[in-house]
């Protein structure tokens, strides 16, 4: 099992509490709406090892050292410097 996966989570946005809180206070933008899925055969379809859409975080087996990257992507569409839709 990884760190990521050890740590208290939200049980609405599968994003460990520590890491949501203190990236939503350094970026003042909240996480509240972000998904995470770990696991998922998502990022294969494209090849990647992850990637966010809309909502949503999809994170492949043995890639969470993506996590942190794919949370900063959600603060980037939610201040509207990148587009939510992603791929």
């Amino acid at each position: 099992m990884h760190d990521y996966e050890k740590k208290e989570k939200s049980k609405d946005t599968g994003i460990s509490d520590d890491i949501k809180q203190d990236l939503e206070k350094r970026s003042g933008v909240s996480l509240a709406h972000a998904k995470t899925v770990f696991n998922s055969p998502l990022p294969e379809r494209y090849g990647a090892e992850a990637f966010s859409k809309g909502d949503s975080i999809y994170i492949k087996k043995g890639a969470e050292r993506y996590y942190e990257h794919e949370l900063v992507h959600q603060v980037q569409a939610a201040q509207g410097l990148v587009s939510p839709e992603g791929m």
